[in-house]
């Protein structure tokens, strides 16, 4: 019988999985129940150690979608990282000497991707174990603008007490930083030796940016570029 040597159960994971993945909005128990004619106890243990795993997230309201880790894996893939180094290296030709980054959200947390610096100029690093705090730099307020969380989900990861009280007053103020964002469709910080500012980069990841600081004109240059490079990325 063909396919016949196949893991039946990963077989029938794999396709839940791609189903859910396809459909805007996800899915509930009892609508894949029916699409895949299981039984829904069967069923809920496959979701269950799917989500468990990280590839599914359950929301409150019992709807199904992809999860973090099934991103993290798409977000790695050779091409959109070749496509994110084509756009780090054309903005490198603008601004030299700045710090140019690209970040994702994975199941450890916002991790840092790809990076070009001046202290080695021409080439593009593969961090090992570099983070972004998910509330306290533009790169991280971006990533999680645009992840799809909700503030209860970032807090089950990152509690406000740990992750944000240091830079934020309350809860409120880092919802309404989190609003900002996602309407303005970007993040920038200024200090006085340094400028930040981070655009989104396709779904749950950023290019960030960091230089000396600059002239009001001029950061909306370094905006205005950052986000026609950033629009090839969907």
């Amino acid at each position: 019988m063909a396919n016949s040597d196949l893991v039946q159960s990963v077989a029938k994971a794999l396709d839940v999985l791609k189903h859910i993945a396809s459909v805007p909005g996800g899915c509930r128990l009892c609508d894949l129940a029916a699409h895949f004619g299981m039984k829904p106890p069967a069923l809920h243990n496959i979701l269950r150690t799917m989500t468990d795993r990280g590839f599914l997230r359950k929301t409150p309201g019992g709807v199904y979608s992809a999860g973090e880790a099934l991103l993290e894996i798409a977000g790695s893939l050779p091409e959109p990282l070749a496509m994110c180094e084509k756009i780090m290296c054309e903005l490198r030709e603008y601004y030299p000497e700045a710090i140019i980054s690209v970040a994702s959200l994975c199941p450890y947390g916002i991790t840092g991707l790809r990076r070009i610096s001046p202290d080695e100029p021409g080439l593009i690093q593969i961090p090992e174990n570099r983070f972004f705090p998910p509330y306290c730099s533009v790169t991280g307020l971006v990533t999680l603008s645009f992840s799809g969380l909700t503030l209860q989900e970032m807090e089950a990861r990152w509690p406000f007490e740990e992750f944000g009280a240091p830079d934020w007053q309350s809860r409120d103020e880092l919802l309404a930083a989190f609003v900002r964002c996602r309407a303005e469709g970007f993040c920038l910080k200024r200090l006085p030796g340094s400028f930040t500012l981070a655009v989104p980069l396709g779904r749950r990841r950023a290019l960030g940016i960091r230089l000396n600081p600059v002239s009001p004109p001029e950061e909306k240059r370094i905006l205005k570029i950052m986000q026609e490079l950033s629009g090839r990325v969907q």
